[in-house]
């Protein structure tokens, strides 16, 4: 096994992260969820198909947030 850096945090928040989240408490599962509920039909994950016969990919498609939350709770629901 490898050793482990140290883990980095910060308290400064931007204009940003203050905007949209409070951040105390804050989990990456409750940032996600609240985006889901905030942005569903905002893009959120993209991906790009090879194109067949070729090495190139084409254009991205995207997931939205509503799909996205979709995907996570069947997951999480087994």
């Amino acid at each position: 096994m490898t050793e482990r850096g140290p883990i980095h945090t910060t308290k400064k928040y931007t204009p940003y992260s203050k905007k949209f989240f409070d951040i105390e408490g804050l989990t990456v599962q409750k940032i996600i969820r609240t985006s889901i509920e905030r942005f569903p039909n905002n893009d959120h994950l993209g991906f790009r198909k090879f194109i067949p016969g070729s090495n190139k990919r084409g254009e991205y498609v995207w997931l939205k947030y509503h799909d996205t939350g979709e995907i996570v709770t069947f997951f999480g629901s087994g």
